[in-house]
């Protein structure tokens, strides 16, 4: 499962100790990724960001304050906007921002370890 987020959150693990690896993602390996995963799911909070996404991945994500728990090989993507604020409506990032794509995945969950 692919999740599209706008962060990452510990949170979002199902359990306290796990293994994750992180990459950055040009836009073309962002636009790949998305393709490759049939199954996916938007957790992005912000209403403008959600369309700006869409327009520039070619899919329709949908704006969602929804939490999500990432299983052992589910996968997010994070889009980390950076900017001033999206003018309603919009769907092109202004001129003076920028997204940068993460691929955040979980390889292994482990039993919580006690303390010593």
């Amino acid at each position: 499962m692919l999740y599209i987020s706008d962060a990452f959150s510990f949170r979002m693990l199902s359990k306290p100790a796990a293994t994750l690896w992180f990459r950055t993602l040009s836009m073309e390996e962002a636009k790949d990724l998305v393709d490759f995963h049939r199954k996916r799911a938007s957790c992005v909070g912000h209403q403008g960001l959600a369309r700006v996404l869409s327009n520039m991945l070619g899919v329709q994500i949908q704006a969602s304050t929804e939490g999500i728990t990432l299983n052992k090989w589910d996968e997010l993507m994070v889009a980390d906007y950076s900017g001033p604020p999206l003018r309603k409506g919009a769907r092109n990032l202004p001129e003076e921002a920028k997204i940068t794509f993460y691929e955040v995945g979980v390889i292994n969950y482990y039993p919580p370890q006690r303390a010593l």
